[in-house]
């Protein structure tokens, strides 16, 4: 590669037509070793960003079973793009209301958590689990939500049942339906029509409550040790609280109440 192949380095972004690509470099790295001196020299409170851009495979041998902490954390499926686009045929019905929404996070002890979402008298209890620690994803999707990049869609393991939360476009476009199903069955748990920017801003501002105020490092992060700068754990609470999206000017008075409520 470091004799073959360029990797871009800049991009001219252009929403409205082609990516035009500005800058490009060889690659730097002559040998797997190098590459991997690199990526394992990416430290700091915000590990979360840097160690994305790539994710090592080892294909032979034994080496199989060789791997970082974070490189199987990261390793996962993360965020999708559902094909359905039910804007393509249907309409909202005419006078039809926005779901009364709240979003509710809570911790618990020994690696858990609770994620509550209400629609209107409707409410689903999604189990998170610090096994598959789903924050960062969460913090993505909202994100993706706030920034109008859609249809998004991130699943949650419960240690024996995933819950799916999906957000599609409608008609409208300031207006999203919101579904949260369970993988492999046939249920719906919930699902309503409500303002784009109205499920961006409470989420954003649950999270922002929760990890302020609630959150437990010593029931969560029960793996890592930040004596320890041989320690590659990545601690969720500085990785969601130092993402951009929730440092944002919206975001900068916190939630309004314990249970981030939007009518």
């Amino acid at each position: 590669m470091h004799e073959s192949f360029d990797y871009v380095t800049e991009v001219l972004d252009n929403p409205a037509g082609l990516v035009r690509i500005t800058g490009s470099s060889r690659f730097d790295w002559r040998s797997y070793g190098e590459l991997m001196e690199w990526y394992h020299s990416l430290r700091g409170s915000d590990r979360f960003g840097a160690w994305t851009a790539l994710t090592p495979f080892f294909v032979c041998g034994n080496t199989g079973v060789l791997h970082s902490y974070s490189t199987e954390r990261w390793a996962r499926a993360g965020l999708s793009r559902p094909a359905e686009e039910p804007a393509k045929w249907f309409v909202l019905r005419p006078g039809l209301q926005d779901a009364q929404l709240a979003i509710r996070l809570e911790m618990e002890e020994y690696g858990w958590a609770k994620l509550h979402l209400t629609l209107d008298d409707a409410t689903a209890t999604i189990h998170l689990s610090e096994v598959f620690d789903p924050f960062p994803e969460l913090v993505a999707w909202g994100r993706e939500i706030g920034e109008g990049d859609l249809p998004i869609e991130m699943e949650i393991d419960e240690e024996g049942q995933e819950a799916v939360l999906t957000v599609l476009r409608t008609d409208d476009p300031q207006r999203v339906l919101l579904r949260v199903t369970r993988k492999y069955e046939n249920t719906t748990l919930l699902e309503g029509i409500m303002a784009r920017a109205t499920l961006a801003a409470a989420l954003k501002a649950e999270l922002l409550r929760f990890f302020a105020v609630e959150f437990d490092p010593q029931h969560w992060d029960l793996r890592g040790d930040p004596e320890d700068i041989e320690d590659d754990h990545v601690f969720v609470k500085d990785t969601v609280l130092n993402h951009p999206w929730l440092a944002t000017a919206d975001s900068a008075n916190g939630p309004r109440s314990q249970d981030t409520e939007v009518l």
